[in-house]
């Protein structure tokens, strides 16, 4: 029953309605970070949909870091830091970076088994430093790695398993999750579950992809989730400054 339901929804399932889902629970969760961050179970949705933005960094066959991301990432990095306090790069600085650099960060670390380890090992050991200073550091930079080595695993077999590797990363990003929110059992279960789900979807994201090319959105609410999907930076950038602006007015300048 459950692997019918499962090949039903990536044989339908396309790469911009996950985004789609993905933008929505992102926007939702900001409201409840902000406004409501005493109810833990109500951040579980992007915990879960967050792996999607993270592990297409290393799918994105694109490696262009262009001046709206850059520039995104500083607004919203500013505007954390005047509404917060908090002084860090967000999730779109993290992007821009691993654009620029996965490609020759991954050759170089994969001329052996050795040197992929020990850096795995090490930014596993910094990941609380580095967590201060960038939105989801480390998990952010080994999640687009495991896409990477999963979007090109028939090139670096012998070196390490893309299937290994993937499954690593997703359980620590679990356990990193649980460390940074305090989910009760219940709620830690169901997140490791929605995790869980969504890293098999998204380690076969080709086909997802192709769902895409095939079916294109022809009524008004495939269009809409279409164009949700494709402007989940924009969206970001724009629902996050009036956020914390609201915040900023209601609240007050942080102490």
């Amino acid at each position: 029953m459950l692997s019918s339901v499962g090949a039903y929804i990536k044989k339908n399932l396309t790469s911009y309605d996950l985004f789609a889902i993905a933008v929505v629970n992102m926007v939702a969760s900001h409201i409840f970070f902000l406004f409501m961050s005493e109810d833990m179970w109500l951040r579980i949705p992007d915990r879960i949909t967050v792996l999607i933005f993270l592990l297409t960094i290393g799918y994105n066959s694109s490696r262009k870091s262009d001046l709206g991301l850059w520039a995104g990432a500083a607004i919203t990095s500013a505007a954390y830091h005047f509404a917060l306090g908090i002084t860090w790069s967000t999730i779109l600085g993290v992007i821009a970076i691993l654009r620029l650099i996965i490609e020759p960060m991954m050759s170089f670390l994969l001329k052996s088994k050795e040197r992929f380890i020990a850096f795995n090992i090490i930014f596993l050991i910094l990941s609380p430093i580095l967590n201060f200073w960038m939105e989801y550091g480390t998990m952010g930079v080994m999640l687009g790695m495991a896409g990477w080595i999963n979007r090109n695993r028939d090139e670096v077999k012998g070196i390490v398993s893309p299937r290994n590797y993937y499954i690593f990363v997703i359980i620590s990003y679990i356990i990193f999750t649980e460390l940074i929110f305090p989910f009760n059992p219940l709620e830690f279960t169901i997140m490791a579950a929605g995790c869980a789900f969504v890293a098999w979807l998204m380690y076969d994201f080709r086909a997802l992809i192709m769902n895409s090319i095939v079916r294109r959105p022809k009524d008004p609410v495939s269009k809409l989730v279409s164009f949700i999907g494709h402007k989940g930076m924009e969206i970001y950038v724009v629902h996050l400054v009036f956020f914390l602006a609201a915040y900023y007015i209601l609240v007050g300048p942080p102490h």
